[in-house]
């Protein structure tokens, strides 16, 4: 992952997390006195798991960033991934949605493949893309809690590389949300 990529990153939340922006554009839906803007929690998407922010930047639009620090596979798996969600209307706490993802990810492994030499290291950096589906649930017993579950595709792709990987993807997470 290149520090460009982490300072763009960092400064899209930040610049969409000001105060201004929160509290004055986007009013609570009809009928709810409290609306989300910025969820903290975690997200896990086949192959990897990590932080997660997000931020509703409307009605039915959100961004969300994912630090994806723990491999789900016997390899080590890193990502930085930006997402953009499109939501439809939520009904009984259930609030589907689509999304499309960019990133890149970094692959390594010791003993690749079953190398001769055991202690042999490979490591390569892919740029990747997904775009998917899935459901966000709230309940009402924990308010300000939401899970999500999702299936997508996926795919990284590094020219210079003979791995390749295109996959269908699933995924779930759980996000506190900041009310206002």
């Amino acid at each position: 992952m290149t520090k460009k990529s982490i300072v763009l990153l960092s400064f899209v939340f930040l610049f969409f997390s000001s105060p201004l922006s929160a509290q004055d554009f986007y009013p609570a839906k009809e009928g709810k006195s409290k609306e989300r803007m910025f969820g903290v929690g975690g997200q896990a998407t086949y192959p990897v798991a990590g932080v997660s922010l997000k931020f509703n930047i409307g009605d039915h639009a959100a961004l969300q960033g994912i630090f994806g620090a723990f491999g789900l596979v016997s390899i080590e798996v890193k990502s930085l991934m930006a997402r953009g969600l499109f939501r439809f209307n939520e009904t009984r706490g259930v609030e589907p949605y689509l999304y499309a993802a960019i990133g890149v990810w970094t692959i390594k492994e010791t003993g690749f493949l079953g190398a001769l030499d055991p202690a042999a290291t490979i490591e390569e950096t892919f740029p990747g893309y997904g775009i998917g589906g899935g459901i966000e649930y709230e309940s009402e017993k924990i308010p300000d809690v939401a899970l999500n579950f999702e299936i997508g595709y996926g795919s990284l792709r590094n020219k210079k590389s003979t791995f390749q990987f295109s996959s269908i993807t699933y995924g779930a997470g759980i996000h506190y949300y900041f009310m206002r």
